[in-house]
């Protein structure tokens, strides 16, 4: 009896190691207001797979032949495989639980394994923003420390073995319409060559009706055009004919929308954001936000608003001035946004209350501080940064609260993050 007994704790403990080394890892709490945790390896699979780079640009500058002959493989375990016909190396890359940031990891031994291929230092970088990402496309961007623009697309590799289709990642659009495009819309940013013109837009409102039709309308006049997207949601055509742009004669700005391949940045219920390349490099951009007075809900997902608590402290975990990051500048420093308005900034010594206010679309936010806020922190000269009444939202989640301010051709940006 004693010997069947020793058996049986034998096989029960042996039972119990085995299941924990089994079970799949504890994910972090969705209450967990911590801060906004590293890329981690979490796969989606239409990562995974065999791609080569089509599109390379640093700082604006088309490099994409550099990597001509060179696969990446990113793989579950998070292991990518770099491979051209002699050699290879296995890096490091992660994708954020959202899905909206990469990391990708070269250690020197990587960048020792391709010598001839210094090029690939550049791809180095833990901040890569996804643009889009599918099948058979993944596009990242990073904007650096000097405001210029790092991007990278791969495409799916004509020798991928899963079997994947590896025809053209950008189908022509098509007029198939998602339900957070339709409704009045208002341009909040455009560029034409890199030059700010949104001003030309003032006064127009942009119906995207689920027919195809786009109604352009100030208070005098209205014209009907046309607009589809595809069902990738990745391009949209605007397609405006002689006759709007006649109609709209003293609106001569209006042609520069006129374009059948603008690339979708980003697109919720309160923000259409649309990018195109010029043959000659430079970029036109269009930020369409909602109308005053649209009726759609515009508060959808957990976020920092003046109508719902926001109580909890939050920390600057980026700050850049003109571009230049000076983050650390802000150490120690805590701010309680309210629900009354009221914007609570503190350190362990002292604390002064300003104000704070979101716009009805959710995506612009004002920070009013007074002379006498920044007297109570006249240690702290980098406050007077955040007085501004046109912050535009970029993130806004119950752990990321991210801003940014234009002019000028500077960059002003800050993102708070959940203590």
């Amino acid at each position: 009896m004693l010997h069947s007994m020793k058996y049986l704790i034998l096989f029960t403990a042996s039972f119990l190691l085995f299941a924990c080394e089994e079970n799949d890892p504890v994910l972090p709490d969705d209450n967990n207001q911590g801060n906004n945790p590293e890329p981690q390896p979490v796969v989606s699979n239409d990562l995974t797979g065999e791609w080569q780079v089509d599109l390379f640009k640093d700082d604006n500058e088309d490099e994409t032949s550099d990597f001509a002959g060179l696969t990446f493989t990113f793989q579950e375990n998070g292991d990518l495989v770099i491979a051209e016909e002699q050699q290879n190396t296995t890096a490091a890359w992660s994708i954020n639980g959202a899905g909206n940031r990469v990391e990708i990891d070269l250690s020197t031994e990587n960048l020792q394994a391709f010598s001839n291929r210094s090029e690939l230092e550049d791809l180095d970088d833990d901040d890569w923003m996804v643009i889009e990402k599918n099948d058979t496309l993944i596009h990242l961007l990073e904007v650096d420390d000097d405001n210029t623009l790092d991007e990278v697309r791969f495409v799916k590799s004509t020798s991928a073995s899963d079997g994947s289709d590896t025809g053209n990642p950008n189908p022509e659009p098509q007029p198939v319409v998602t339900e957070d495009l339709t409704g009045d819309w208002q341009v909040g940013l455009f560029k034409d060559d890199n030059e700010d013109e949104t001003t030309d837009f003032d006064g127009l409102t942009f119906t995207f009706r689920d027919n195809g039709e786009l109604l352009i309308a100030d208070s005098q006049q209205s014209t009907t055009a046309a607009w589809s997207i595809n069902a990738a949601g990745n391009r949209v055509a605007i397609d405006l004919s002689s006759e709007n742009l006649q109609t709209f004669s003293n609106r001569e700005e209006l042609e520069d929308l006129d374009d059948d391949d603008w690339m979708v940045i980003e697109k919720s219920d309160s923000l259409i954001h649309l990018l195109e390349e010029d043959d000659d490099g430079t970029r036109d951009e269009v930020r369409f936000v909602r109308a005053t007075g649209s009726s759609r809900n515009l508060n959808t997902t957990p976020q920092p608003e003046a109508n719902q608590g926001a109580t909890n402290g939050w920390q600057v975990t980026l700050f850049r001035d003109d571009g230049k990051e000076d983050t650390n500048s802000f150490n120690g420093l805590v701010f309680t946004f309210q629900e009354n308005g009221k914007l609570v900034i503190a350190d362990d010594q002292k604390s002064t209350v300003a104000e704070w206010s979101i716009n009805e679309a959710g995506d612009q936010v004002r920070i009013n501080l007074s002379a006498g806020n920044l007297q109570a922190f006249s240690d702290r000269g980098e406050l007077s940064d955040l007085d501004d009444d046109n912050w535009i939202v970029l993130e806004r989640t119950n752990a990321v609260f991210h801003l940014r301010e234009s002019g000028n051709n500077t960059l002003d940006e800050f993102r708070f993050e959940r203590q």
